[in-house]
């Protein structure tokens, strides 16, 4: 669509579409970083039960000046490993709050997904009082 009707796709997409040609080339080498990351990963994982690591690597920038967000995030490094990952917020002195993300091993993903026990009785009580609205 983009090629053939270029006016209907926005200027930010085309980009997307053309770095995603461009790198398209490089897919093996991108791929055998990935198994590497994964596996050092894994040695980590293996002499302690979590890693925890800040989510940004400085506080969030203000609205207008969103585009900085890649260059700060910590996040995309556990999700080329296709690890769970958990971010929780973390009190700091100033008005913004920082947060910390952690992952565990891969096998701990059903744990981490599944709803808690207490989170289910929660559920079936609100369940059984009559509506408000």
């Amino acid at each position: 669509m983009a090629d053939r009707h270029p006016d209907l796709v926005l200027g930010r997409t085309r980009d997307a579409i053309a770095l995603g040609r461009e790198l398209s080339v490089r897919e093996d080498e991108g791929r055998r970083f990935q198994r590497g990351w994964e596996a050092e990963l894994a040695i980590a994982l293996g002499q302690a039960e979590l890693l925890a690591w800040p989510t940004l690597a400085g506080f969030p920038p203000r609205l207008g000046e969103f585009g900085v967000i890649d260059a700060i995030s910590r996040t995309m490094e556990v999700n080329l490993a296709g690890l769970p990952a958990l971010a929780q917020p973390v009190p700091t002195p100033g008005r913004i709050p920082q947060a910390s993300s952690s992952s565990a091993r891969r096998e701990a993903r059903s744990a981490w997904s599944r709803p808690a026990p207490w989170s289910r009785r929660r559920r079936a009580a609100l369940a059984s009082q009559p509506s408000t609205c």
